[in-house]
């Protein structure tokens, strides 16, 4: 599937604004158990992350984020994901951690996120991504259309795009910066990612490293993955360089001179892929203070969906979809930021019958529990929920969150 495709598939899974949830009599085995629940933690945490940003220090201590976070690690490594899928989840539990306390979103930055047409940034031979455009519904229950998602695509290892950063930033940096930007490279890449005055950010084999403007290798920060997205921070406070990658980090070492930050950062040169979301800080900022968890599509969304799609069969897919849209609908229940309509209840219903992209649908589910699902599928039928509507879908998502065991 293309990278396209799956992203528009993930935000629409994501997306769905639902409130309740349904019981059933086929039992799931094992396997089928850690599918669901993964799809379900998944779910949990995704939803419940942008609450906190949203809500603070006190949703934080209160939300449930940290046994989701545990369901989402512990499933991961139960169906035998790559390690760097897993290594994802640690930065965000110690950025939970933080949050309990204080609001680590607070810091102002540079930012720059290529979603729109900006005159400091000039393009050569890099490209404007393209435009997912999803559904958003508002706390009344109506739909539009809003950018999602959108990026510069450097087709070839000889397309860059140069950010004057000047503006934004209070002259040329060099006693203390942190430079921030979101990556999804291909296995073509070779040479430059970004550079800024005295020093570059290059991938060779996979592996990234930070050099000097002679080339010499000041720090290596390890393997990349390929073809998902990857957070990357680079650090410097006056003596010490850091580099971490999704919040960990990989390296961190004095280093004889300075590093500095002038008046343009140039992304490419040698990067085939994609590159998504600078932000440039006058200071360097602890690993909790990091923006790898914005947006947290990237960090765990996109890349546990790309893994499942490549790795999953049929009927695991479907758990696994299963599993996270109804741990969202039992979560939208209970939030006071969303709100459901009938179109959201026909596409849930739709997606779970395998209709649209003719998907496989699991051959031993009853003809009870399909029967649930039709039957939210149909609820609000005139384009309106009525109480008597509300109550039969909490009853039907009790039942299914039962039959996946997400309880």
């Amino acid at each position: 599937m293309k990278k396209s495709k799956l992203q528009g598939l993930t935000i629409a899974v994501l997306g769905l604004l639902i409130i309740f949830s349904s019981v059933a009599v086929v039992q799931l085995n094992a396997s089928s158990r850690q599918e669901a629940r993964l799809g379900g933690a998944l779910g949990e945490v995704m939803l419940n992350w942008k609450l906190m940003v949203l809500n603070g220090p006190s949703f934080a201590r209160d939300s449930g984020l940290e046994a989701s976070l545990d369901s989402l690690e512990n499933t991961l490594e139960e169906v035998d994901s790559p390690p760097s899928l897993v290594d994802r989840v640690p930065p965000l539990r110690a950025k939970l951690e933080r949050a309990k306390a204080e609001d680590v979103w607070s810091f102002q930055f540079g930012f720059w996120n290529f979603a729109r047409e900006d005159a400091s940034v000039s393009l050569e031979g890099a490209e404007k991504g393209e435009d997912i455009l999803v559904d958003k519904s508002n706390q009344e229950g109506s739909s539009s259309k809003s950018l999602g998602f959108r990026y510069l695509n450097f087709p070839n290892g000889e397309a860059t795009a140069v950010v004057r950063v000047e503006e934004r930033l209070r002259g040329p940096l060099t006693e203390s910066f942190t430079l921030e930007f979101w990556m999804r490279a291909d296995e073509k890449s070779r040479g430059s990612v970004v550079k800024s005055d005295n020093w570059a950010l290059n991938l060779d084999d996979g592996r990234l490293a930070l050099t000097d403007s002679l080339g010499n290798r000041i720090l290596e920060a390890g393997e990349v993955p390929m073809e998902d997205w990857v957070h990357v921070s680079l650090t410097w406070d006056g003596k010490e360089a850091g580099l971490y990658l999704n919040g960990n980090e990989m390296k961190g070492r004095d280093v004889p001179g300075s590093l500095r930050i002038s008046e343009q950062v140039t992304f490419g040169g040698g990067l085939v892929g994609d590159i998504d979301e600078l932000r440039i800080k006058e200071k360097r900022l602890e690993r909790e203070y990091l923006n790898y968890d914005r947006p947290v599509d990237y960090l765990i969304g996109f890349p546990v969906l790309n893994w499942v799609q490549a790795s999953f069969g049929p009927e695991e897919l479907w758990r696994f979809y299963a599993g996270l849209l109804i741990s969202n609908i039992s979560l939208k229940q209970k939030s006071e930021e969303y709100s459901v309509s009938s179109d959201n209840l026909s596409q849930v219903g739709g997606f779970l019958l395998g209709e649209g992209e003719k998907r496989e649908i699991p051959s031993d589910l009853s003809e009870g529990f399909l029967e649930d699902i039709r039957k939210m599928k149909e609820l609000g039928a005139d384009g309106e929920i009525s109480e008597d509507d509300a109550k039969e879908l909490s009853r039907i998502i009790d039942s299914l969150s039962g039959y996946l065991q997400l309880n």
